[in-house]
């Protein structure tokens, strides 16, 4: 007896999981981005980039995302050469709903952010690399069958770098996006 459920149940897994896989869809963003930055009391600041993300959908409302990022800034408090470079790797989940021309979506991404070693030194971090966390959401308009418009993608942008006394803090950031997104 025990035998036919397990066997069962097991047939009833097997039969969910292609059924969903028949259903998963995925797709491919990449877009500008705008990060306002904001290391510590008197030190906030543009950052201007790109973002890339993909996105596999097990199900028509679920997905996991992986995001890759990069935003650059010229000059901090108008000094020139007091720039640099901070990227963030981050995965998460997103529920969609992707019926109809406009597609809402919110998401969770948890990851790490990473300074170059210019910025490290002009912001006086003691590391280079710290926790980082996006929550938000965005708008897709749906253009093709196979594309897609975000129209805008808005995050809290929490990282978690060393201030020069080696102590960790929350900066406390936003960031805005746009771009094109294939889907297949």
């Amino acid at each position: 007896m025990f035998r036919r459920i397990a066997l069962l149940l097991s047939l009833s897994l097997v039969f969910a999981f292609s059924a969903s896989a028949q259903d998963s869809k995925a797709d491919a963003y990449l877009g500008y981005q705008y990060t306002r930055q904001t290391y510590g009391p008197g030190t906030s600041f543009n950052m201007n980039g790109g973002v890339g993300q993909i996105a596999v959908y097990p199900t028509k409302w679920f997905g996991i995302v992986g995001e890759v990022s990069g935003n650059a800034v010229g000059n901090i408090h108008g000094f020139t050469g007091s720039g640099g470079t901070l990227y963030s790797y981050m995965g998460g989940a997103r529920l969609s709903f992707r019926h109809g021309p406009l597609q809402p979506y919110v998401q969770g991404l948890f990851g790490a952010g990473q300074l170059d070693s210019t910025l490290q030194a002009r912001l006086g971090a003691s590391s280079s690399t710290a926790y980082a966390m996006a929550i938000g959401g965005g708008l897709d308009l749906k253009v093709a069958h196979h594309f897609a418009y975000r129209l805008i993608q808005g995050d809290y942008f929490l990282t978690r770098f060393t201030n020069p006394l080696n102590a960790r803090f929350s900066q406390n950031n936003f960031r805005l996006s746009t771009g094109l997104v294939l889907r297949f």
